[in-house]
Order: C-alpha cells, then sequence, then structure tokens
C-alpha cells in the first residue's frame, strides 16, 4: 500500500502539464447571433422572456424581443435560467390518443356495446385527432448551463488572454 502512494503522486503530477493546456483552450460559446431564446432574470424584470440572441458579452447578454426592435442588455450574473430553442414538435401522437379514446366511447355510446361502434369511431376520430396534432407545434427547448455564459476572455499585462471563471454557490 505504502508503494502505491508515491507512484500515484508521480502519475497525479505528470497530468498537471495537460490540465493546464486544456484549461487554456477557448471553449465554444453556447450562444449565436440570432438564435432564440428563453431567459428568466427576475432581478432585472425578464420572466420567461422570449427573444433573439444580438450578441454575448463577457458581463451580459445583448438579446432583442420581437415586440421591440431595439436591442436590450440583460446582466448574465442575473439571469437564473437560460434555454435555447432546438426546433418545434407535432402533437400528432397526443392528438391520435385523444382522438382513439374519445371516439371510442361516442362510438360505444352511441352502438350501446364495446363492439363495432367502439372501433369505427375510435379509427374515425383518431385520423382526425392525428390530422389536428400534426396542425399544432411547439417549441422545443435545451437548457444552457449557466457556468457557460460566465466565462470571458480578458487581456491581461505580459499574459495574452487569460480565462476569468466566475463561481455561485
Amino acid at each position: 500500500m505504502l508503494k502505491s502512494i508515491p507512484s500515484l503522486a508521480l502519475a497525479t503530477l505528470a497530468l498537471i502539464p495537460f490540465a493546464s493546456l486544456t484549461a487554456q483552450l477557448p471553449l465554444p460559446l453556447p450562444l449565436a447571433p440570432g438564435q432564440r431564446v428563453r431567459i428568466s432574470a427576475p432581478s432585472v424584470g425578464a420572466e420567461d422572456l422570449v427573444c433573439s440572441v444580438v450578441v454575448l458579452r463577457p458581463d451580459a447578454l445583448m438579446v432583442r424581443a420581437a415586440w421591440y426592435n431595439a436591442p436590450s442588455k440583460i446582466p448574465t450574473a442575473s439571469i437564473t435560467r437560460l434555454d435555447v430553442q432546438r426546433g418545434r414538435k407535432s402533437h400528432a401522437l397526443t392528438g391520435l390518443g385523444i382522438g382513439v379514446v374519445a371516439g371510442a366511447l361516442l362510438g360505444g355510446l352511441i352502438d350501446g356495446s364495446l363492439g363495432g361502434g367502439a372501433v369505427a369511431g375510435g379509427v374515425v376520430l383518431g385520423g382526425i385527432g392525428t390530422a389536428v396534432g400534426t396542425q399544432i407545434k411547439s417549441d422545443r427547448w435545451e437548457e444552457v448551463p449557466l457556468d457557460a455564459l460566465r466565462r470571458s476572455f480578458t487581456r491581461q499585462r505580459n499574459v495574452h488572454f487569460a480565462l476569468g471563471v466566475a463561481v455561485s454557490f
């Protein structure tokens, strides 16, 4: 057991140069201009604000809402949640399910049994429900880790670049 401790220390020391190298690599920004986002920043009065990204700065996120053409500045420190739109989804399966159940119940009531009327009603209203559900679309959102917003690149004396990271608890 005592012989393995120096080996572990040596292995740890050998990895330090690689750790510092990867810490200096620039990390990709999580947002691009024009990307649609949903922001929660209660301290500045933004609760589930849906808007487009103008630019991501080290200290603030500049956004433009659809109903207000001028860009707004939201400090990154005030953002409590940030979601990025990742497309839209259809509700065809939900429509199918609602249509089949409603059609089966209605067909069963009209027929007086759970036989052919329930099956026919389920098939007919299931098809109608599917058609309606394909026309109803909603946004798909993906949450962006807030620590990705709070990193910044700054110019320092005698150093080309340094990576600053904000840590919150």
